[in-house]
């Protein structure tokens, strides 16, 4: 007579499940238990359609049953049971007014903020950007003074977006006088995660960046006068001296 074993299949879909599910947080930044909190429902469907199926077939033959297994189903249970009861707290959780305390605790940044920053550096010669992870275009400008307008953008779990623009705009330093020196500062706690700089120069002729630290993307235009002070790694797109 054959067996047709019930669980062990969705048992395995689960354990894959979690697997994926806990690289592709990693890589994104996001909380895993959040994820699997708000997918749980899918080890049932799965556990669901593998009974159905495996009757389906059993009818269909005649020396056919079904055999459950016991073990699998029950850790499909408790997976189940856990995040129902975690999804049910923080429900209450949330309708009281503590949900953004909830994404402080598990580590979820569900929202996202972008400012803009707009600097001109009268007096300077030389602007000398410093830090890490900024993405540069630097292009010719008709003024007087070095212009710079910088675009931080930044996953928060704060629902103030005033609160959190005051924070990104306190990772931009500007120091110096006739050398000014620009500091984008990395950030990844709370209520913050994931910064990111976007910044345009707009540079008079006569007048020079220095580049130090690692860079994503750089673009210069041509006739702008720049100088690599250290090793840059970037996935460029380099036209000009």
């Amino acid at each position: 007579m054959r067996q047709y074993r019930v669980g062990s299949f969705s048992f395995g879909l689960v354990l894959i499940g979690l697997g994926v599910t806990m690289l592709v947080a990693f890589f994104a930044k996001q909380s895993a238990l959040n994820i699997i909190i708000n997918a749980w429902p899918v080890a049932m469907i799965a556990l669901g359609a593998e009974i159905l199926i495996r009757l389906f077939v059993v009818k269909r033959e005649a020396d056919a049953k079904v055999k459950y297994d016991w073990l699998s189903i029950a850790f499909i249970c408790v997976i189940i049971v856990i995040s129902t009861v975690i999804y049910s707290v923080t429900a209450v959780i949330s309708a009281f007014g503590g949900r953004e305390e909830l994404y402080r605790v598990f580590n979820i940044y569900p929202y996202y903020v972008t400012t803009e920053i707009s600097e001109e550096l009268a007096g300077a010669e030389t602007l000398a950007f410093v830090g890490d992870g900024q993405n540069l275009r630097i292009i010719e400008g008709d003024g007087e003074n070095i212009k710079v307008i910088t675009v931080v953008s930044a996953s928060t779990n704060r629902s103030d977006t005033r609160e959190v623009e005051n924070i990104l705009r306190n990772l931009l330093k500007f120091e110096g006088a006739r050398r000014v020196t620009m500091v984008a500062m990395q950030m990844h706690s709370t209520p913050i995660s994931s910064v990111s700089f976007y910044s345009t120069v707009f540079l008079p002729k006569g007048k020079t960046v220095d580049l130090q630290g690692y860079y994503g993307v750089y673009n210069v235009s041509p006739n702008c006068k720049v100088q690599v002070l250290e090793r840059i790694i970037p996935e460029k797109s380099y036209d000009g001296s």
